[in-house]
């Protein structure tokens, strides 16, 4: 799955980016956005470009308005961060608002000239999407991310974080410690069953059959049921420990790190990682 960052100016697109999130998120995507930030000590625009960089796809959506512009900077914040997106190269997909679509005055600016400026260069510059209201701007760009993803374009060069690769490790090791307690477990009550049974074989009961019915009935269950799920707890614990040492590389291979994060995306309960 992909890293995605949502660009846009917020009062005018609050209902879009909303549509857009969900959609990719329900995709199983990892979705950046500033509704996700909280109280941090970096300046606003330092933590969006910080994002930008460290995302694997950059979605802009443009409509009427371009944006606060911040102290220092002629651009706009949503301005920069495409700026951004082009300096680290991040794969960019840019949806633009309809011209012929009904758009409310107070979301327009009362200049026009420097939004109509960004428009052409990204009409120019890449081959866009156009929408004319939430609904389809997310079906849009889910179409154009998973594109992305089937036609393998989305490559995650950068080395993996180490606080997530310390993340699956903790996680996995706890795995496999409750795997490897099973495993005991399991080897106990099969070997207490197979006890019992020769115990009951060679007790002398009086009836033959019950003799023998009774052993065979506790020395089956001790080799079929918990035997098998023993083995199959064996074969999960085997496979978490290669991805364990495939961590444990320097570095660990990109596919390693993907391959464990889509794992445990499976086992721990909705945790969203980077």
């Amino acid at each position: 799955m992909a890293k995605i960052y949502i660009s846009s100016t917020y009062r005018d697109l609050a209902e879009h980016r909303e549509a857009v999130y969900k959609a990719l998120r329900q995709m199983r995507h990892d979705v950046v956005s500033m509704e996700d930030y909280s109280a941090a000590s970096k300046p606003p625009l330092e933590k969006c470009l910080e994002d930008v960089a460290g995302c694997d796809v950059y979605v802009g959506i443009f409509a009427w308005r371009h944006g606060y512009s911040p102290p220092g900077h002629d651009e706009s914040i949503t301005e920069l961060e495409l700026r951004q997106a082009v300096e680290t190269g991040v794969q960019r997909l840019i949806f633009l608002v309809d011209e012929e679509a009904p758009w409310p005055p107070k979301l327009t600016d009362g200049d026009r000239s420097r939004i109509e400026a960004l428009r052409a260069e990204l009409r120019r510059d890449y081959v866009v999407g156009f929408f004319a209201s939430a609904e389809e701007l997310a079906t849009d760009v889910s179409v154009a991310v998973a594109n992305l993803t089937r036609d393998g374009d989305i490559a995650d060069e950068k080395p993996a974080d180490p606080a997530n690769v310390r993340f699956y490790l903790r996680s996995l090791q706890r795995m496999t410690g409750e795997l490897a307690s099973q495993i005991r477990l399991y080897r106990m009550s099969s070997a207490a069953l197979v006890a019992v049974g020769l115990g009951v074989v060679v007790s002398g009961l009086a009836l033959e059959m019950m003799e023998f019915g009774l052993g065979g009935l506790l020395l089956g269950s001790a080799t079929i049921f918990p035997v098998n799920t023993m083995l199959s707890t064996r074969r999960k614990k085997a496979l978490l420990d290669g991805y364990q040492q495939e961590l444990a590389q320097e570095p660990p291979a990109r596919e390693a790190v993907q391959a464990i994060r889509a794992f445990l995306r499976t086992q721990l309960d909705d945790e969203v990682f980077a």
